[in-house]
């Protein structure tokens, strides 16, 4: 499905996306990528985040050691097991929105849950405990990496709920909080502002990939469809025969031809512009009753091309034949009415060949000029010619109907 236009995404390129915000449509592809590259890598995280939390075990033992069976308790009953429990919930439902919840969750309880417990500590090594804080921090914005509205709100809360439980504490003086709070908000500024160019980075990165496959995928599209019919062209039709007569070995194999008659007559009456029209509406015709056969190509001007794999000859005598006479009268979906005129496109006689088994490939242009001159001296009736594909393994039919048109 596509996400967008190309222009869109050079008006965003254009435009610098300042506040790191897309357009509806390519903010929603950006949350999905960001939320399957994080949510891949979160339970790898909860290891690795509360092994290290969990390590800070052995500091309590040694400075905090009047709190220690609650800094115990809040660390392995606690935090590890919610750390595990969110990863899963997050995993249950994988957005963007529920990966920011979760690191801000993360972020916030880490650093609240042994501030909280060493409220009433008296040891006189609070100080440097509380700066166990700053790896939370870190690890919420280098390791977890939620987006950047994410990131202001997990650093906001957590320096505010550590300045008020140090200060609840209250075994530091007004000059060593001050300097704390001083160091812990400029940690923030730059951890915010490392995390802003991140994503914006990020952004641009997925701007200009997304930009790349467009760019790749139009490119592939012209080089195999024709640009004005939309029909495969004679690129497509090299590679694609190629599989088609090598790789079905016995399968029989049709090939339909299509012209439309006095095409050039038209194009002298009404112009080129009209002439394309024609073409179009016939490919459209073409299209809409042989593609799910097979594959559809412009050969060259009005000449058209049906490749039929697994379909043999009287398939093709009878699909040819519906597209011909049954859906194709006038009044129906091959009508249609420019400048006033109304116009009728008729199929009525389509150039067909068949091969059966294992033989050489036909050669269409020494064919197609035997079925034009049988072609000529009727435009009205089925032609049939019989004759070797090659190889004289066995015979194939030719038919030729002829596309052509009625103007009223």
């Amino acid at each position: 499905m596509t996400v967008a236009t190309l222009d869109q995404i050079d008006h965003e390129l254009a435009g610098g996306f300042r506040w790191l915000r897309f357009a509806d449509a390519l903010e929603r592809a950006y949350g999905r990528e960001f939320a399957e590259a994080r949510i891949r890598l979160a339970l790898c995280w909860a290891f690795v985040g509360t092994f290290i939390y969990d390590l800070v075990y052995f500091g309590d033992v040694t400075m905090m050691q009047d709190v220690f069976p609650q800094l115990a308790f809040v660390r392995f009953c606690i935090f590890t097991p919610y750390a595990f429990i969110a990863v899963w919930l997050v995993k249950r439902r994988p957005t963007a929105l529920s990966y920011d919840l979760l690191a801000i969750s993360v972020c916030v309880l880490g650093g609240f849950l042994p501030m909280a417990a060493s409220v009433t500590s008296q040891s006189p090594y609070f100080f440097v405990y509380q700066n166990g804080n700053i790896a939370t921090l870190l690890f919420f914005v280098i390791a977890l990496q939620p987006r950047f509205p994410a990131i202001v709100i997990g650093l906001a809360t957590l320096c505010i709920v550590h300045f008020t439980l140090i200060q609840m504490n209250g075994s530091l003086d007004a000059v060593a909080y001050s300097g704390v709070v001083t160091f812990f908000v400029t940690l923030a500024i730059f951890l915010a502002l490392s995390a802003y160019f991140m994503e914006r980075k990020d952004r641009l990165n997925f701007l200009n990939r997304l930009r790349g496959e467009m760019l790749q995928a139009e490119l592939l599209q012209q080089s195999e469809r024709d640009e004005l019919t939309g029909l495969y062209n004679r690129r497509s039709l090299n590679r694609i025969s190629k599989s088609v007569w090598e790789g079905a070995a016995n399968a029989p194999v049709a090939v339909v031809m299509l012209d439309i008659d006095h095409f050039k007559l038209y194009n002298d009456v009404h112009g080129h512009v009209e002439g394309d029209a024609c073409i179009r509406r016939v490919s459209a015709c073409v299209a809409e009753e042989m593609s799910e056969m097979g594959a559809a190509f412009r050969f060259g001007g009005e000449e058209l091309l049906v490749l039929l794999p697994g379909c043999d000859a009287q398939t093709a005598l009878l699909a040819g034949r519906k597209a011909a006479w049954d859906n194709r009268g006038p009044g129906d979906s091959a009508s249609w009415t420019r400048r006033g005129r109304r116009r009728d496109c008729e199929f009525r006689r389509v150039g067909r060949a068949a091969r059966h088994g294992r033989s050489r490939r036909p050669r269409p242009r020494r064919r197609r000029r035997a079925l034009r001159r049988q072609a000529r001296r009727s435009q009205r009736r089925v032609l049939r010619h019989r004759g070797a594909v090659g190889g004289g393994i066995r015979t194939a039919g030719w038919l030729m109907f002829k596309a052509c048109e009625r103007f009223r």
